[in-house]
């Protein structure tokens, strides 16, 4: 009488990549597969069959009745408050600062408020003009006023700030230095520098449209037919 053996099914890959390797473990089948899983389809599901790491058979963690230690806050005068500004002059707890710290620290600040832009003056924008110098739009609008207007009266309208005469430069800066003292206050006089700058630019411009219209207006009076002129 023959006996058929019943086929085993593989063990899972992972058991047969493990047993190719050098790692001891004896109890390899019993860790990986479940014991209680059996051959066939999946039974049907039952309440009790829920495995044992599910919450309700998670340690339990008692909750203590005691009650919780208090962290007490120290009291309202130990607790460091700010210092709030005073009217009243410095007193012997408060030492002034002297006058050759005050000093440095104003030189430092104009240096810092006061120097010459990156790229010169001639790179300042005229809308960043009013945020580098710190003056006021009506200021600003009356002080390049004031520049082209003595500009248009000594510069040579075609030439820019750089080809013009020195003797004549140096004249409008003592001007301009006398009626406005505040550009004193700047390095190398650069906001002055750049109202220079920008009223040679604008009189260049602007003398080069009245060339252009000039020569329209010629060379509209030579095209017109010869009748028209005579009558003229």
């Amino acid at each position: 009488m023959l006996f058929r053996a019943k086929p085993l099914s593989p063990p899972p890959p992972v058991v047969q990549l493990l047993a190719h390797t050098d790692i001891q473990s004896p109890n390899l089948p019993a860790l990986l597969m479940h014991n209680d899983v059996k051959d066939g389809p999946p039974l049907a599901f039952r309440e009790n069959a829920i495995s044992k790491t599910s919450h309700k058979h998670a340690p339990k963690k008692m909750v203590s009745f005691e009650p919780a230690s208090l962290k007490t806050c120290p009291p309202i005068a130990q607790v460091h408050q700010p210092s709030k500004p005073s009217s009243k002059p410095p007193t012997q707890a408060r030492t002034p600062i002297s006058d050759l710290e005050e000093e440095e620290f104003e030189e430092q600040t104009l240096k810092l408020l006061l120097c010459v832009p990156p790229g010169g003056p001639s790179h300042v924008k005229d809308s960043d003009f009013a945020i580098l110098t710190g003056w006021s739009k009506d200021f600003i609008a009356e002080f390049q006023n004031a520049v082209e207007s003595l500009a248009s009266k000594k510069f040579d309208p075609n030439q820019s700030l750089s080809k013009q005469d020195p003797e004549v430069k140096a004249q409008v800066v003592s001007e301009i230095q006398e009626a406005y003292p505040i550009v004193n206050k700047y390095i190398d006089l650069w906001p002055l520098e750049k109202a220079l700058i920008r009223a040679c630019k604008n009189s260049s411009a602007k003398e080069a449209r009245n060339s252009e219209k000039a020569v329209v207006k010629t060379l509209k009076k030579n095209l017109r037919p010869r009748s028209d002129r005579i009558h003229q």
